[in-house]
């Protein structure tokens, strides 16, 4: 697939780009042909106190085996399920992943539950079970990216603090809206977890479960921002936001990760996703 890659002149300003704005910088035009390749985005609703949710990690273990780092996964503990009580006392229920669950219902239809690329949204037919995610990454895997999505990430270990840029490029023609949003996630998180399933760990409660890809903010909100506004926008058209985020003292920043997904505001579908560490 042939386009334009747009490769930044001058680095010594960051610009905020506002709306379907291309970037009006010096820039070195190319022809060539760019590798991408389409990335899923995996939503897992879940919980410490959910027994079958093992069972579901271990079926997004089993994906990401098949196929690599074309899978982002980001697990987002649940209001109920993910409370706190004396046997479970660690809270990773956050701000946005309530929001996210008032919008997709996803906990009220019964725990483990996950969204492959939000699609089926509008349908009603997003919310995914843990012995269906295989097929559903399967259908739409080997679909041609419509965009390639690129973090360039420094982290200062004195300030905790994480300065980086994602860059946005379409590889075909496009009209249509897209929003960015931009997760931290950490993993190798060790806390209690209710388990139902002997062959994962013991029952009825796994008291060392290592709880991975586990959402811990957002960088710019629930539903991120505006990129495009559904202009008429030719292949090869690039978008680019800077952005800064300090992790919280608590987080180990070796085991934190930023995740950046394009996704159409009108059907909820996410476009392309990207993930890199923060350290």
């Amino acid at each position: 697939m042939k386009y334009r890659i747009i490769l930044i002149g001058l680095l010594s300003i960051i610009f905020t780009f506002q709306s379907c704005n291309k970037v009006e910088e010096s820039y070195l035009i190319e022809t060539g042909e760019i590798q991408a390749k389409k990335t899923i985005l995996i939503e897992e609703f879940t919980g410490h106190q959910c027994p079958n949710c093992p069972r579901a990690a271990k079926a997004l273990d089993d994906i990401v085996d098949t196929y690599g780092d074309r899978i982002v996964i980001v697990a987002i503990h649940a209001n109920y399920n993910g409370r706190p009580t004396t046997a479970f006392p660690a809270d990773y229920r956050t701000e946005v992943g309530n929001a996210l669950d008032t919008k997709f219902k996803m906990e009220e239809s019964g725990l483990p539950k996950s969204m492959v690329n939000r699609t089926g949204f509008l349908e009603n037919n997003h919310k995914i079970k843990s012995e269906e995610l295989a097929g559903k990454v399967g259908e739409i895997i080997s679909e041609d990216p419509l965009l390639d999505i690129k973090i360039s990430n420094n982290y200062d270990e004195v300030s905790r603090k994480t300065s980086f840029v994602v860059s946005i490029t379409l590889l075909e023609e496009m009209q249509r809206k897209m929003q960015l949003s931009v997760f931290i996630t950490e993993s190798n998180i060790v806390s209690p977890q209710k388990n139902s399933n002997p062959d994962i760990g013991p029952t009825p409660q796994i008291d060392d479960y290592v709880h991975n890809h586990v959402l811990r903010g957002s960088v710019n909100g629930a539903w991120g921002d505006i990129i495009c506004i559904g202009n008429l926008n030719p292949a090869g058209t690039n978008f680019s936001r800077p952005y800064q985020y300090t992790l919280d003292p608590e987080w180990k920043e070796n085991d934190c990760s930023l995740v950046a997904f394009v996704y159409d505001p009108d059907t909820s579908e996410v476009l392309q996703a990207a993930e890199i560490k923060v350290k």
